[in-house]
């Protein structure tokens, strides 16, 4: 079990490694700071949390965009097979 600054370091690096926990990882690291008095590992972590997460919106709105043209295309092509 990690403790204390082991801890951060180690939920940094699952952020740095692992996209599927990132978002995960830098909430935890980010409640672990607050524990802390670096300011600056404060600022760091919440900087990357913030980027995580617009890029994890960011990817979802594309998805769902692709998702969309993909069932109007199927649509079309449904239509166009019954006439």
């Amino acid at each position: 079990m990690y403790a204390g600054m082991a801890k951060l370091l180690r939920l940094l690096h699952i952020a740095s490694r692992c996209r599927s926990l990132r978002v995960d990882a830098l909430r935890l690291a980010l409640n672990h700071v607050q524990t802390t008095h670096n300011v600056s590992m404060y600022r760091s972590i919440h900087t990357q949390l913030v980027e995580a997460i617009n890029k994890y919106v960011l990817y979802n709105v594309q998805f769902c965009m692709v998702g969309q043209i993909l069932l109007t295309i199927v649509h079309v092509y449904k239509l166009y097979l019954h006439t």
